[in-house]
């Protein structure tokens, strides 16, 4: 199922080009905006970001991007509410496994385009150091994202069983998560009671805990560190996710839900 996936998102280039496109024009209007505000401030650094580690930092957030965007759960929306989820559950696969396959493919396909086509370039644009360990701790961080993403949507999602269309509240989320996640303003850059707090929450590791890595803010240390943090989040939102579904699933009938 994975192989048939990924060949499927390759056979759609024109989405992939556009997902290319839009990962580009983000970072961009990004670059412009903290751009003006580094030179209307005249100052070299805010917190710890440079111009050029904030470039960095909102590129990075282009590629992780499509890992956090809730495509898990408007699929089971869609699913649910439709009635084609029926057929899924009599197969010696389950649903949410073969969702998951299919989310994989998917991402593999969506990161990796936009890696080789933005991430690689700035690499050697900005001369940026790429070792083993950074390789290593951004894998991790990036396996961390999909899986939190993937548990967060399986759980919004799952809500479509008794609400039937919930396109409303994963927007809700998702607004919420670019805002505490630090996809539009780094988490390090609030102030400082707030940014303890958000330190905590599941959503950094969507956007800023990778960014930050790889733009070099995040010390590779501390980003191991907040490894663990991301493995607790995961244990949790598992048990909820399965504990959720499995008591959801009783509802769904031959004609949907």
């Amino acid at each position: 199922m994975l192989g048939i996936d990924l060949k499927m998102d390759f056979a759609y280039r024109g989405n992939a080009a556009l997902n290319v496109v839009f990962n580009i024009a983000y970072p961009l209007v990004m670059l412009f905006v903290w751009t003006t505000i580094y030179h209307a401030s005249n100052v070299s650094s805010i917190g710890n970001f440079t111009l050029t580690s904030m470039i960095l930092y909102f590129f990075m957030i282009s590629m992780v991007g499509y890992t956090a965007d809730p495509k898990t759960a408007f699929a089971m929306e869609e699913d649910i509410a439709s009635g084609t989820i029926t057929p899924y559950l009599t197969r010696p696969i389950s649903y949410i496994a073969g969702l998951v396959m299919s989310t994989i493919s998917q991402n593999i396909f969506f990161m990796l385009l936009p890696g080789m086509v933005i991430i690689v370039p700035l690499i050697f644009l900005f001369h940026v150091s790429v070792t083993l360990q950074l390789v290593s701790v951004l894998a991790a961080e990036l396996v961390a994202c999909y899986l939190i993403s993937l548990l967060i949507g399986i759980l919004m999602g799952t809500c479509a069983v008794y609400l039937t269309r919930i396109s409303g509240m994963i927007n809700s989320e998702q607004f919420l998560a670019t805002i505490l996640g630090g996809s539009i303003v780094p988490i390090s850059l609030f102030p400082a009671k707030i940014s303890s707090i958000l330190s905590l929450l599941p959503f950094q590791f969507l956007y800023y805990v990778p960014a930050a890595t790889f733009s070099g803010e995040l010390p590779i240390g501390a980003a191991i560190g907040s490894l663990w943090l991301a493995a607790v989040w995961i244990v949790i939102l598992s048990i909820a996710a399965y504990a959720f579904w499995t008591r959801a699933r009783k509802r769904i009938t031959a004609v949907g839900v």
